[in-house]
């Protein structure tokens, strides 16, 4: 039934028109009799928001339904297959939050799903997650500065910036550091960081140093400094 579900979804069978709604019935019983390629399947359809699609009329698409994505995904994990853990890794890294058993997961959660499909033996979860902790930090301080949780984005933000030393972190503390998001203001501190991302190349640092200190007596050597580089 799964590899007759994929055959329509492919377009292979009849006339060649792709029928996503049929593929997904045959998903759907094969998926009742603990199939979790058939599974996979169906979580993919949903995340991409095809599952509801008609033939030749892509209007009626009515878009993702990623909590049925990770319903479909869950199961599979559930019976033992390892890129279902992994797609539920997936789902949060990229955006999803979702509160299932009274628990909440979202991006933070990530990792523990891609660790547990890198035990099953699952290659692909093992490159997930080792560009996920390399941009963990990172993206905490983006959601916290999203949030507004100003001095939790300066903690973030200093983590990984210690790691990585990227021009967008060094213009996101600078930023911090100059308007007193988080922590106090200090206008030294927020040029070192803007001089920094200039020096790898950021035209916006470049235009913050010019802006802000040019004409600030203070800080007359680091401007100078900065027009020799």
């Amino acid at each position: 039934m799964y590899h007759l579900g994929k055959l329509i979804e492919r377009g292979k069978i009849g006339n060649g028109m792709i029928d996503f709604t049929d593929a997904m019935e045959w998903y759907q019983k094969a998926a009742e009799k603990e199939d979790t390629d058939a599974l996979i399947a169906m979580g993919w359809l949903y995340n991409s928001g095809k599952h509801d699609v008609k033939p030749n009329n892509i209007y009626s698409r009515k878009g993702p339904n990623q909590y049925k994505a990770w319903d479909a995904f869950y199961k599979a994990a559930q019976l033992g297959d390892p890129e279902g853990y992994f797609n539920l890794g997936y789902l949060l890294e990229f955006g999803l939050t979702i509160f299932k058993n009274q628990q909440k997961y979202s991006f933070e959660h990530a990792g523990e799903w891609y660790e547990k499909a890198t035990d099953l033996g699952y290659s692909e979860a093992e490159v997930a997650l080792e560009r996920y902790n390399k941009t963990f930090d990172f993206k905490m301080g983006e959601k916290m500065y999203k949030n507004k949780d100003y001095k939790a984005t300066h903690q973030w933000f200093e983590k990984a910036y210690e790691k990585t030393k990227s021009i967008v972190t060094a213009m996101y503390l600078g930023e911090l550091y100059e308007k007193g998001m988080g922590v106090e203001t200090d206008r030294e501190k927020a040029f070192h960081y803007y001089l920094y991302a200039k020096r790898l190349g950021d035209v916006r640092a470049k235009s913050k140093v010019t802006q802000l200190y040019d004409n600030n007596p203070k800080y007359k050597s680091l401007v100078e400094e900065f027009k020799k580089m």
